[in-house]
C-alpha cells in the first residue's frame, strides 16, 4: 500500500488556441512523494510522470493544487513486540518515526513466612509507553494490573497495549526462607536446633506445665509437640517422639521403622509420593564431637500405611574393630575400637519435585561390635532384663573359673549409666580364711553405654598386691567393678588358682559374640604343621646342561602354619558348651613370647556334648598367615644393651 506524502505540480504544456478555439488550457505533471507500507520507504516519482492533470482554461478552471501531508498528522504505524512507531511527514517528502516502548515495572511484596500466600505485585508503565488502552494476563490466569494474596513463584504477565504492542514480563515473588528444625536427641536430652525465618525464636511445648526453651531433659516416653515461632511471627510446630537411649549389636539388625502416622492414613494425598531418607553418620574419632557420614543417603518409599524400615547394621560393621588388649602388664581402659557412637538422621520427602520435611530427626546411639543368636536377639531379653538385671560383663564364660599363674584373663564392662568414675575391685582369699580388698584401674568420666576392658587375671591384677608368703597361701580372688562410693555397678567373677604344672600351655584370646575377649588354655600336647605350597616349572635341558641348577625352577613357596591344640583335660558340658563362642569367633590371637599372633580356626564338625559320654578335650586347629620367609622371634632388646643371641626355637609356638 502506497501513502502519498508530497504531490508538487509543474505546468507540462497547453492545448487549444485562446483566438480561435472553443476549448483552450494546460497540461501539469508533477513530482510524488509515496510512502510504501510493505517495505517501510519512500518512493518517489519524478516530473512529469508524479501526476497528470488537464486545466481547462476556456471554463475558468482552477490549477491543481500540491499536496502535502501535514507534519503532525500520524499517516502510519507499525508494532514490533513491547514497540509501537509513528510515521510523520516531514514536510518535503520523506517521513520521521516516533517509537515508543512498553517498560512496566513491577514492586513485589514478598511473603513474611514460608509457605504463605500474602504476596504483593504493583505494575506502572513508564512515562514513555504508548498511550491508550492495556489489558492484562497473568500466567495464573488473572487479567488486572495489581495481584495480592499471592504465594512464594515465578509468574508472567503479558501487557497489551491496544495497537497489538505487548510486553511480557516476568515477576517473581520471594518468601522468607522456611523455618527448619533438627531434633537432636541424645541420650535423655532433646535439643531442637532451628534454622531459617527470621531469628530469634521462641519455642511453646504442648506439655503441662508448658515449656518454653529448646532443650529438653525431662521427657518420659511419648510424643508431644513443639510449635516454633521467629521475630516475624511465623510458625511451624514440630513433632517429637521421646524414647529410651539404645545401643545396638552390629551382628543383628539394627532396624530404624518410621512411620508417617494417623493424618497420613487419613488423608494419603497430604503428603502425595512420599519417601523416607536415612543417613547415619559416625563419630569416627572417640568424643571428638564430629559425626561423619556412612555411605551415601538411603532413600525407601513409604507403604500404603506410610510405614517404612531402614536396616543399618551393614553400614556400621565395619566402622567397628576388636579391641586387642596388651598381652602382658596391667590393663585398665576403655575399649573404644568395640564401639561407636552415631546418628541416625531420617525425614520425609514428598510432592513433586520431592521436598524435604520441616523437622529432619537426629537420633544418638551406640553401636557395639558383637551379637545375641536370632532368637534371643528377636527376644530381646538381654535388653529388657538380663543386662539391667544382672550387670553381667561382656563374656558368657562360666563363673569360678580355674586360672594359671601366667594365664591372661580380660573382662569387659558395659557402663549403663553416666558416672564419675569407676574403678576394678578385687577381693583376695587365703587359705587360713582372710582377705585382701583393693581397688586399681580407675577410670573417669564414664559415659552411658561405654564399654571397658580389664585384665583380671593372677599376673596382671593380683602378683602385685602379693607378698611372697601370702602369695603361697592364695586361693581364689573376685572381682567386679565399683564406682567412686564403691557401690558395686556389675556382678561379680570369682577365679581360683590352678596350680597344676601343665608344662605345654598354650593360651588363644578370641573375641565372644558379645565384644568382650575370652582366653582359651590348651594344656595338652601341640603338633605344629607345616602346609606348603608353591609353584614351579619345568626348565629345558640344553646341551650345556648346569646340575646345580637342575631341571626345575621354583618360582614361589608359601608356608602355612598349622598349630593343632587340645584343652587337654576333660572338660564339664559348661565349659565345652561356652566353647562355642571359640568356634564362633572371628577374631582369635595366639600369646607367643609375650605377644599376640594372628590366626583363625580352621573349620570343622567338633563333639561339644554328648549325653552318657564324656568329652574328653575339645581339638581345634589355629591356623597362621602364610609365611615366604622364616624368621625365628626377635624380641626387644633395651636401648644401651647387646641383643641376646637368637635360635630357630624362638617364638617357638
Amino acid at each position: 500500500m502506497l501513502i502519498t506524502l508530497l504531490q508538487e505540480w509543474r505546468p507540462n504544456g497547453s492545448f487549444g488556441d485562446r483566438d480561435y478555439d472553443q476549448s483552450f488550457g494546460n497540461y501539469y505533471g508533477a513530482d510524488r512523494y509515496d510512502f510504501d507500507t510493505d517495505t517501510l520507504q519512500v518512493v518517489f516519482t519524478a516530473f512529469p510522470a508524479g501526476g497528470s492533470y488537464t486545466q481547462e482554461t476556456s471554463t475558468g478552471e482552477a490549477p491543481p493544487e500540491n499536496l502535502s501531508l501535514a507534519t503532525d498528522f500520524e499517516f502510519h504505524f507499525t508494532v514490533q513486540g513491547p514497540t509501537r512507531t509513528g510515521y510523520f511527514h516531514d514536510g518535503v517528502g520523506g517521513f520521521t518515526t516516533d517509537p515508543h516502548t512498553i517498560v512496566a515495572t513491577a514492586t513485589v511484596t514478598d511473603n513474611k513466612c514460608f509457605g504463605a500466600a500474602g504476596g504483593i505485585v504493583e505494575l506502572e508503565l513508564s512515562a514513555d509507553s504508548p498511550a491508550g488502552i492495556y489489558t492484562y494476563s497473568w500466567s495464573d490466569g488473572a487479567t488486572t494490573a495489581d495481584r495480592d494474596q499471592l504465594v512464594a513463584g515465578n509468574y508472567t504477565v503479558t501487557i497489551r497495549h491496544e495497537s497489538g504492542a505487548q510486553l511480557l514480563l516476568p515477576v517473581t515473588v520471594g518468601q522468607n526462607t522456611r523455618i527448619e528444625v533438627v531434633i537432636d536427641k541424645t541420650d535423655q536430652l532433646v535439643t531442637l536446633r532451628v534454622s531459617g525465618g527470621t531469628a530469634p525464636y521462641t519455642y511453646a511445648w504442648d506439655d503441662d506445665p508448658a515449656q518454653t526453651t529448646n532443650t529438653r531433659s525431662d521427657l518420659a516416653d511419648g510424643t508431644y509437640a513443639c510449635t516454633i515461632t521467629d521475630s516475624l511471627g511465623c510458625q511451624t510446630t514440630v513433632v517429637v517422639g521421646a524414647s529410651e537411649f539404645r545401643y545396638y549389636f552390629v551382628r543383628n539388625p539394627i532396624a530404624l521403622p518410621l512411620d508417617a502416622g494417623d493424618d497420613y492414613r487419613a488423608d494419603p494425598s497430604t503428603l502425595p509420593g512420599l519417601t523416607f531418607a536415612c543417613q547415619v553418620l559416625v563419630e569416627r574419632d572417640y568424643l571428638s564431637g564430629v559425626f561423619e557420614p556412612v555411605g551415601t543417603e538411603l532413600e525407601q518409599p513409604a507403604d500404603r500405611a506410610g510405614r517404612t524400615t531402614f536396616q543399618v547394621q551393614e553400614l556400621l560393621a565395619p566402622e567397628l574393630a576388636y579391641h586387642v588388649p596388651p598381652a602382658t602388664g596391667p590393663v585398665g581402659e576403655r575399649a573404644t575400637a568395640l564401639f561407636r557412637r552415631f546418628y541416625l538422621r531420617h525425614a520425609q520427602l514428598s510432592g513433586e519435585p520431592p521436598v524435604r520435611s520441616v523437622a529432619t530427626d537426629l537420633v544418638q546411639h551406640y553401636a557395639l561390635l558383637g551379637g545375641l543368636s536370632s532368637a534371643e536377639a528377636a527376644a530381646r531379653t538381654w535388653f529388657n532384663s538380663y543386662q539391667p538385671g544382672r550387670f553381667p560383663f561382656l563374656t558368657w564364660d562360666a563363673n569360678d573359673k580355674a586360672v594359671f599363674a601366667d594365664q591372661p584373663e580380660f573382662l569387659y564392662f558395659q557402663s549403663l549409666a553416666a558416672t564419675a568414675q569407676i574403678s576394678c575391685r578385687f577381693r583376695l582369699n587365703f587359705t587360713d580364711g582372710s582377705s585382701q580388698v583393693g581397688t586399681m584401674h580407675r577410670v573417669l568420666d564414664v559415659a552411658r553405654f561405654e564399654v571397658f576392658c580389664f585384665g583380671v587375671g593372677y599376673a596382671q591384677l593380683v602378683a602385685a598386691q602379693l607378698t611372697p608368703a601370702s602369695s603361697r597361701l592364695l586361693v581364689d580372688w573376685q572381682v567386679d567393678i565399683v564406682d567412686g562410693e564403691g557401690n558395686g555397678l556389675s556382678e561379680t567373677r570369682r577365679y581360683v588358682l590352678d596350680r597344676r604344672v601343665k608344662p605345654f600351655r598354650r593360651y588363644l584370646l578370641y573375641a565372644n559374640s558379645l565384644g568382650g575377649m575370652n582366653t582359651f588354655v590348651a594344656t595338652g600336647e601341640a603338633q605344629h604343621d607345616a602346609e606348603l605350597s608353591g609353584e614351579q616349572v619345568e626348565l629345558t635341558r640344553s646341551l650345556a646342561y648346569d646340575p646345580l641348577v637342575g631341571d626345575t625352577a621354583v618360582l614361589e613357596r608359601e608356608l602355612k602354619p598349622v598349630l593343632k591344640l587340645a584343652s587337654g583335660v576333660a572338660l564339664g558340658s559348661a565349659a565345652m558348651l561356652a566353647l562355642q563362642e571359640l568356634l564362633l569367633s572371628r577374631r582369635v590371637l595366639l600369646l607367643n613370647s609375650g605377644r599376640w599372633l594372628a590366626g583363625y580356626l580352621k573349620t570343622k564338625t567338633v563333639n561339644l556334648l554328648d549325653d552318657g559320654k564324656t568329652v574328653p578335650t575339645l581339638e581345634v586347629e589355629f591356623v597362621l598367615p602364610i609365611e615366604q620367609q622364616f624368621t625365628p622371634y626377635l624380641p626387644p632388646t633395651p636401648a644401651g644393651t647387646t641383643p641376646a643371641a637368637v635360635g630357630p626355637e624362638s617364638g617357638r609356638l
